[in-house]
C-alpha cells in the first residue's frame, strides 16, 4: 500500500503526459488502503496531514464517490474515511487540521483520550465492544478445531478460506453498504441476531456430521451420495454463514467509527475504538479455550481382542457450552439492544469531549500565530 500511496502521491508533481499507465490502478488501490485502521493510524501518526500536497491529493481523491467510479471499490467505506481525513466543508480552510501527537505533546494526547472514554456514549459503546463476541467465542475460535479432532482433514480447512471466506469479505460489505444505507448499527444487529442462532446451531450440525462421517458412517441419510451432500452442504454452510456475519459486523462497526470519531483527533480516536474491539474480541477466546478444557472429560480408550482401538465414556464439553453461550447471546441481545440503537441515535456532539471545546480557540490562535510569525 505504501508504494501505491507514493507513486500516486507523485503524480501531482508531473504533467498528464508523464502520469504513469497504470495510474488508475494505483489510486483505486491508495483510496481502498483508507479502509485500513492499521493505515489510518500510520497517516495520523506521522505526520503527512499536515502536508498541503498530501491534502490536496486527498482531495483530488473524492472523484472516487461517482458512481461510475465508486463501482470498482471492493471497500466502499473507505470513502467515509475520506471525507474524515479532509472534510468536505473544509476544503478551503488551511487553518483546520487534525491536531497530531507531535504537536500537543504525549501527556495532553493522552488526556484527550481519557476524556473521550469518559464520555457517556464512548463508555455505552465499550461495553458492547467488549461483551458482545463472547457469545459467538466457539463458532470464531473452536469450531474447526473441533472438526479436525472429529476427523475433518487441516487441508480441507485451508481450502476454504481461498474459495469462500476470501471472496465473501469481499462482497458482502458491498452489498451491506448498499442494503443498509447509512445505518450500520441496524447492520450490527441484524448480523449479530443471525450469528448467535442460526449460525450456532448450523455449526452444530456440521460437527455431528463431521464426526459421523469421519467416525466410519458414511450412510447418514439416504445412501451414500445424499450423504456426502449433506457432508458438503453443511460445511459450506457454516463457513460461508460465518463469513458472512463477521463481515457484516466489522463493516457496520468500522462505518460507524468513521462517522462518530471527533475529527479533531481522528487517527487517535480510532485507534482507541479498535483496542476496545480487539480486545473484545481476544479476552473471550481464552475464557472458552479454558471453559472447554475443563469440562470436557476424554474418553477411556484400550484395545479389542480385534486389535482395534475401543474408547467409552467421556463427554465433549463443546456442544452444552455452545447451548449455554447461545442462550446468553439471546440474553445479550435483549439487555443491550435499547442501548446499540440508543447510540445510533445520538448527535454528533455526544462523541466530543468538552476539552477539546474549551482549547479550541487556544489552538486556532496559536497556529494563526505561527503562521504570521
Amino acid at each position: 500500500m505504501t508504494d501505491a500511496a507514493a507513486a500516486s502521491a507523485d503524480t501531482s508533481d508531473v504533467t498528464s503526459d508523464e502520469l504513469p499507465s497504470n495510474r488508475f490502478e494505483l489510486e483505486l488501490e491508495f483510496v481502498q488502503s483508507l479502509a485500513s485502521p492499521a493505515y489510518l493510524h500510520y497517516l495520523a501518526t506521522s505526520g503527512i496531514l499536515n502536508q498541503k500536497q498530501f491534502l490536496d491529493f486527498l482531495r483530488y481523491l473524492r472523484y472516487w464517490k461517482q458512481p461510475q467510479y465508486a463501482k470498482y471499490l471492493s471497500y466502499p467505506h473507505c470513502l467515509y474515511f475520506l471525507d474524515l481525513l479532509v472534510p468536505p466543508d473544509d476544503d478551503d480552510d488551511d487553518d483546520e487540521h487534525e491536531i497530531d501527537a507531535y504537536e500537543i505533546g504525549i501527556m495532553e494526547t493522552y488526556k484527550r483520550l481519557w476524556s473521550v472514554v469518559k464520555l457517556p456514549a464512548v463508555q455505552s459503546l465499550i461495553l458492547i465492544l467488549l461483551t458482545y463476541r463472547l457469545p459467538c467465542a466457539l463458532s470464531d475460535n473452536v469450531k474447526f478445531l473441533k472438526a479436525v479432532e472429529f476427523g475433518l482433514s487441516k487441508q480441507t480447512t485451508a481450502l476454504l478460506s481461498p474459495t469462500i471466506i476470501l471472496p465473501l469479505g469481499i462482497l458482502v460489505p458491498i452489498i451491506g453498504t448498499k442494503i443498509w444505507q447509512g445505518r450500520p448499527l441496524k447492520q450490527f444487529m441484524f448480523a449479530y441476531k443471525f450469528r448467535v442462532t442460526v449460525v450456532a446451531l448450523v455449526d452444530v450440525l456440521m460437527l455431528l456430521t463431521v464426526r459421523s462421517f469421519r467416525g466410519g458412517d458414511t450412510n447418514l441419510i439416504g445412501g451414500e451420495t445424499t450423504s456426502r451432500l449433506i457432508f458438503w452442504g453443511l460445511l459450506i454452510a457454516s463457513t460461508a454463514l460465518q463469513a458472512i456475519v463477521h463481515s457484516l459486523q466489522f463493516n457496520a462497526q468500522m462505518t460507524f467509527f468513521a462517522h462518530r470519531v471527533d475529527p479533531a483527533i481522528g487517527g487517535s480516536y480510532m485507534t482507541l475504538l479498535n483496542t476496545f474491539g480487539n480486545l473484545g474480541g481476544t479476552w473471550p477466546s481464552s475464557v472458552v479455550m479454558y471453559m472447554i478444557g475443563q469440562f470436557t472429560i476424554p474418553p477411556v480408550c484400550s484395545v479389542g481382542e480385534d486389535g482395534s482401538e475401543v474408547c467409552t465414556g467421556g463427554r465433549d464439553a463443546y456442544f452444552p457450552l455452545q447451548l449455554v453461550l447461545s442462550t446468553l447471546g439471546c440474553m445479550w441481545i435483549f439487555v443491550m439492544n435499547k442501548r446499540v440503537h440508543h447510540i445510533a441515535e445520538l448527535p454528533d456532539d455526544a462523541w466530543r469531549t468538552q476539552i477539546e471545546n474549551e482549547d479550541e480557540e487556544e489552538m486556532h490562535q496559536l497556529k494563526k500565530g505561527g503562521k504570521h510569525a
